[in-house]
């Protein structure tokens, strides 16, 4: 991916400063003013740099960045939430200003042979740097949003940045980049890049090796100068720049995206669970299924690291309140939470089908799918699989997302205070909110109330902290319920002893949908106790995915105009508020574990012209976790067990039910439905591959005829 062509050394540069360079505000400061020509904006004294940045960690003392904001208490803000993280953003652009239109097509990426005008490198290890790899690793994109004349070019992954790596110490290592821009950038009335007057003044003294009198720009100066020096290094020991030519350069380290969720996998244990018979097969919960499941419910207790008494602002932190960094990054658990839990095992119909190959009880249980639903479902959507599952002598187990749940009392399966898993202490996980408030449920219904509808506050624009531990604490979950599917305790059992219903941990699968899917990608990479992953219709980079959603993206750009009319498209408060955010989430973002995932079995789903998860975020995770398309058998043997599916039909909910009439649809449904369970059983049977040439043994005649694979 990287190609080493600067054995250099001391790239890292040492932070002595004062908390001073720590704004991401637009400055009208007098020595940048657009009419003094076509500069790259670098004013220290008047804070502004180029973002992200590590002179944005000046002044910290717990290696969490220390940007100055209006209000540091008001974590709303996005920019003030980055101050609980460890560094900068693994998937958002950093960025540079400058005061005059960018012509791209000036763009001339660093080369061997020529070190053109932009460059982008890993210098994690000092000893090693690596050139990035435009079109691959990254681009330099030039916004067209203006404000006060100026404008600002991008340096975007196309991939997630790195996260720590680990010393010979076993201790943390942060990764870090550098970028640079030279006078071979033009603006698009002709004129040259030229450094700020504060980065000119730096950059000389710091190739002349002269102390400076000022002494922020001396600290600056030690800052950059081990980059400059790299930066003119001749080819191969440095890029070959001519320091004159630097118009601007800057590190900044990344955060520690997936330490605490990997503290939280490596604790994760069997937790206390049980469950009852209900009496109902899926048919008497839906009289469209074919009664192919059987239904139990109870409870599992999940370690619960958010607040449960704000959980719309609430956040993980450390025992002692403190953020999450490398440097601890394990959260307290709050509370143990008992929570709904739904079980399907294959019911009496199907083990006497003789169209379903599911017979007795396995000696050592039935093989068990976890199964993950998406935003605003619950559980029970785990019956549209069920009688697939069931017919093939497969279990299910499903719990909900935190802050998600039933929410009809007219449900069977909904627990309140008249159901007696109530009794036991199971709390259904939405907290039985209204208004965004929880409430006492029997005080709701006896007055005739409704409760907010199931994950209405899962994604919360006004805590983006809250949202990506969201994200984290639905992973945590997986974890743990993984960890108790082969103990989870019969309670209609009264024998002596505990007694466990028959599903065997040994052979355990995973099925996401949508949120289910985000979630599950991240699950998968973590545990590696799963014998095989579905993940249908899920997508990475969580804030571009909202924004480009059509579903998603109109509510909440109507919820950020009635905030500030200018957190709309085209202003740079909007670009602010989506890097900003994207920086905040992505220690729960999918994309920054899909390496993670890549020797596993994974089999992903896409439909093309998803309403719901843009066809581009699915695209991007897919890419995270290396799949290849398959769109015939044949293509299993490149993806190695593992690939991405793309169906030209169908829907974002099609691996559930058809979702309209149409032919098309439906074949597209029963197609998605056969690929999974085949995949699970092939994998199952120790040969994961993706048959998308086999067919539905319950699909009308007419899709012999349709396809809806690309």
């Amino acid at each position: 991916m990287l190609k080493r062509v600067l054995p250099v050394a001391a790239l890292v540069p040492a932070l002595g400063l004062g908390a001073c360079f720590v704004s991401d505000s637009e400055s009208t400061d007098p020595e940048q003013n657009p009419s003094d020509g076509f500069k790259a904006e670098f004013v220290a004294t008047a804070q502004v740099l180029p973002f992200g940045n590590d002179l944005y960690l000046a002044g910290s003392e717990d290696g969490t960045l220390n940007i100055v904001v209006s209000d540091e208490t008001d974590l709303g803000n996005p920019l003030a939430a980055m101050n609980m993280l460890d560094g900068f953003s693994n998937t958002a652009s950093a960025y540079v200003k400058t005061t005059d239109a960018i012509d791209g097509n000036s763009i001339q990426y660093w080369a061997p042979t020529d070190p053109g005008n932009v460059v982008m490198v890993d210098v994690t290890n000092p000893e090693d740097p690596q050139v990035l790899v435009p079109g691959e690793d990254y681009e330099v994109v030039v916004s067209d949003v203006q404000h006060d004349a100026r404008m600002r070019m991008f340096f975007r992954p196309l991939r997630p940045l790195g996260s720590d790596q680990v010393d010979g110490d076993g201790n943390p290592v942060p990764s870090r980049y550098m970028a640079l821009l030279t006078s071979g950038l033009e603006s698009t009335t002709g004129q040259s890049l030229a450094p700020s007057r504060q980065f000119e003044t730096v950059r000389d003294a710091a190739l002349a090796d002269q102390e400076l009198d000022d002494p922020t720009l001396e600290q600056v100066r030690q800052a950059l100068q081990p980059a400059l020096q790299a930066a003119t290094a001749p080819i191969p020991f440095g890029l070959g720049y001519e320091g004159e030519e630097i118009a601007v350069i800057w590190t900044f380290q990344t955060q520690s995206a997936t330490s605490s969720l990997e503290l939280v996998a490596d604790s994760a244990s069997p937790q206390e669970a049980g469950a009852l018979p209900t009496g109902l097969d899926s048919d008497d919960a839906n009289p469209d299924l074919a009664g192919l499941a059987e239904i139990w419910v109870g409870f599992t207790t999940v370690p619960y690291y958010h607040d449960a008494d704000n959980p719309l602002s609430g956040y993980w932190t450390a025992e002692d309140g403190a953020a999450l960094t490398r440097f601890n990054p394990m959260p307290e658990v709050r509370d143990d939470l008992r929570v709904p839990l739904f079980v399907t095992v294959p019911s009496e119909a199907a083990r006497m089908s003789p169209e379903c190959p599911a017979d007795d009880v396995p000696a050592d249980g039935w093989p068990v799918v976890m199964f993950q639903h998406g935003i605003t479902g619950n559980r029970s959507q785990t019956l549209g699989l069920a009688d697939a599952f069931g017919c093939q002598g497969y279990a299910m187990v499903a719990i909900d997302h935190p802050l998600h749940g039933i929410v009809d009392p007219s449900s069977p399966l909904f627990v309140g205070p008249e159901s007696p898993l109530y009794e036991m202490g199971v709390r259904e996980r939405h907290f039985y909110m209204v208004d965004g408030e929880p409430s006492d449920p029997a005080d709701v219904l006896e007055a005739g109330g409704a409760f907010d509808d199931s994950g209405d506050h899962y994604i919360n624009i006004a805590s983006t902290l809250s949202s990506r531990d969201n994200l984290r604490q639905s992973v945590a979950d997986l974890l743990h319920l993984s960890q108790t599917v082969g103990t989870i305790a019969n309670l209609a059992d009264e024998g002596d002893g505990p007694q466990f219903l028959p599903l065997d941990a040994d052979r355990k699968f995973f099925v996401g949908h949508s949120l289910g899917g985000i979630a599950g990608t991240s699950f998968t990479s973590l545990d590696d106790s799963v014998g095989a992953s579905v993940l249908a219709m899920p997508g990475g980079m969580i804030t571009d995915l909202l924004q480009d959603s059509p579903t998603f993206g109109p509510r909440i750009r109507a919820g950020l105009r009635e905030q500030n009319p200018n957190l709309q498209p085209g202003q740079p408060l909007f670009e602010n508020f989506f890097r900003q955010a994207q920086s905040v989430i992505d220690a729960g973002d999918p994309a920054n574990y899909g390496a993670g995932a890549q020797d596993s079995n994974v089999f992903m789903i896409e439909v093309d012209g998803d309403s719901v998860v843009p066809n581009s975020a699915t695209q991007y995770l897919a890419d995270t976790v290396d799949l290849t398309q398959v769109s015939s058998n044949a293509d299993n043997v490149e993806g190695g067990g593992s690939g991405i599916v793309r169906y030209i039909a169908g829907n974002h909910g099609s691996l559930l039910q058809p979702g309209a009439d149409d032919i098309e649809s439906i074949c597209a449904f029963f197609a998605i439905q056969y690929h999974t369970f085949s995949y699970i059983i092939a994998a199952d049977m120790g040969l994961p591959a993706i048959d998308v040439d086999g067919s539905h043994p319950q699909a009308p005649d007419a899709c012999a005829g349709i396809d809806v694979v690309e």
